[in-house]
């Protein structure tokens, strides 16, 4: 009997090593992949402000921008997987989500899904990669109890959580998402321990897609459920808060960039980065000085307040391997100058510093990849910030 617990510790032992080094790998590739879409974003942009918006060159061009915000959203869903950090949340049109994790989830499978989702479900103020990894993992679980030709429904409401609720859930509003499946259900037995890490009854799980999906719900307020008995299938319901607030249109992304002027310096370690990002900023009206890391950034920043040419806004990459990285050269530049307005950049957005930069010394923040139109109205935010200050 210790022998089969000791090598099922070590199993477990094993599986964990395997997911920090998955994790490990996950998250450095993503950062690497969010810096490339930066320089092609930026530059696919770039040329169709050149192209004129009547030419068959802007419209190619836009099929390019297209590819690259769906690539940024799928390392979005890297960033989910390896990330323990704070969410990064944005108010988000739940239907559409909720459409898209599950034919992610079920791409190839055999199995099909269907979809009962009213028009006026609620919004959410979510992390949009974290809840998508979340959802998905719900139904592959449900994909994984049910042979090929199956039908798994995935239906959502409105719903109104009032005292005396059972769930260790505010009172209040929430987005209700259920997802059913047809298999042999779940003995009593399991289905408290299904939320447990690596616990599992499948051949191929691997006991942690739902204890992950719990995790997310849990860091957004939110709660899951299980009901299920033998032959009678299972249904997973989770609630996530609704928001007071509405997502932005993609007519609203794409307005009118918003127009500036002043000293901007940006700092990046590295140059086709910086290039993209110095070109976006002269194209939105703003004079670029360039810094390749923090010591040379917090140096410049000092020189121009000894010159009488104070900088008016500060972009700095987050971290600079081998050298002084954003995190440490906020605090060398407000010791120059402790009106400095910084924004941090990285292409790690679940960094602690992204999510609470207000905390290390910055007032604004960008994740990489941006757009010109994101990057215009980060820096119109900030500038308008430091107005108001000097009332």
């Amino acid at each position: 009997m210790k022998l089969k617990q000791g090598m099922h510790s070590r199993g477990l032992r094993e599986k964990l090593d395997e997911s920090v080094s998955f994790i490990k790998f996950t998250a450095g590739t993503a950062h690497d992949l969010n810096n490339a879409l930066t320089i092609i974003l930026g530059n696919i942009e770039l040329a169709k402000m050149d192209s004129g918006a009547s030419g068959a060159a802007y419209r190619v061009l836009g099929g390019a921008e297209k590819a690259c915000l769906r690539a940024r959203d799928l390392v979005r869903r890297l960033f989910a997987f390896s990330s323990r950090g704070a969410p990064v949340n944005e108010t988000i049109s739940m239907e559409g989500l909720i459409k898209s994790s599950a034919m992610l989830a079920l791409h190839g499978s055999g199995v099909g899904c269907r979809f009962s989702i009213p028009k006026d479900l609620w919004d959410a103020e979510i992390d949009p990669g974290r809840i998508t990894l979340a959802i998905n993992n719900v139904v592959i679980n449900a994909e994984q109890s049910v042979t090929k030709g199956s039908t798994i429904k995935v239906s959502a409401e409105n719903a109104v959580l009032e005292q005396g609720h059972p769930f260790p859930l505010k009172n209040g509003k929430y987005v209700k998402i259920t997802v059913k499946d047809t298999g042999i259900g779940i003995p009593g037995e399991n289905l408290s321990r299904i939320f447990e890490p690596f616990f599992t009854t499948k051949h191929e799980g691997s006991g942690i897609g739902l204890n992950i999906a719990s995790e997310i719900f849990k860091e957004h307020n939110g709660h899951i459920t299980a009901e299920s008995g033998p032959g009678m299938g299972a249904s997973f319901h989770i609630y996530i808060p609704a928001s007071e607030g509405k997502p932005e249109t993609a007519a609203a992304q794409k307005k009118t960039i918003l127009q500036g002027k002043g000293r901007v310096l940006l700092m990046d370690d590295e140059e086709e980065v910086l290039n993209t990002a110095a070109l976006m900023l002269e194209r939105i009206g703003y004079k670029v000085t360039s810094a390749r890391d923090g010591k040379e950034a917090a140096e410049t920043y000092r020189q121009a307040m000894e010159s009488g040419s104070k900088f008016g806004v500060v972009i700095m990459d987050l971290i600079v391997p081998g050298r002084m990285g954003g995190r440490e050269a906020i605090g060398e530049i407000l010791k120059t100058d402790p009106g400095a307005k910084a924004i941090v950049s990285s292409g790690g957005s679940n960094d602690p510093v992204m999510v609470h930069y207000r905390e290390y010394g910055f007032i604004g923040g960008i994740p990489k990849p941006y757009t010109i139109t994101k990057l215009s109205r980060v820096l119109d935010s900030v500038i308008k910030e430091a107005k108001n200050e000097l009332r």
